[in-house]
């Protein structure tokens, strides 16, 4: 691979992950005050949880969403961490 085509992927792979990003956050936002959890943003984009994970990772170091103070309660006991956008 030559350097021109390493930049031409990293460039691909950025606006890719770009475009994934910005989907996350619009569900995340769709969503209101109710906010999401991992597996409900997974379930609503057809996002597997490694590449969905990292993206709303991204979205929350830089300070777009949060973690809601409550979270989810389950059918079967376990609970998820709710995300929500900062307002």
């Amino acid at each position: 691979m030559t350097a021109k085509t390493s930049l031409e992927s990293a460039n691909q792979t950025h606006e890719v992950a770009g475009k994934t990003r910005r989907q996350v956050y619009d569900a995340i936002v769709e969503a209101g005050r109710i906010g999401r959890t991992d597996r409900e943003l997974q379930e609503r984009l057809h996002m597997d949880g490694s590449t969905e994970r990292p993206r709303r990772l991204e979205l929350q170091r830089a300070g777009l969403i949060e973690a809601a103070p409550h979270p989810r309660l389950h059918a079967n006991g376990r609970k998820s961490v709710v995300w929500r956008q900062i307002t």
